[in-house]
């Protein structure tokens, strides 16, 4: 973020809110699922995490409430 503010401090945090905006606020707002599941992201990561996992294992929890 410009300036280096940090509105999540733990990285956790930040993931949460990517993930959770990608495949939950962004549906909420515009009736459509923002992520296709192409997989592009995983590849670019620096970091390896797996977005689709995170999906997949959030999917899980809410029992597929959100489709």
């Amino acid at each position: 973020m410009a300036g280096g503010h940090e509105f999540r401090q733990k990285s956790g945090d930040r993931m949460r809110f990517k993930v959770m905006h990608k495949i939950s606020d962004y549906k909420k707002r515009f009736g459509t699922h923002m992520c296709i599941g192409c997989g592009r992201c995983d590849d670019a990561c620096p970091e390896y995490i797996s977005y689709i996992n995170c999906i997949n294992k959030l999917s899980k929890k809410l029992g597929d409430k959100d489709e």
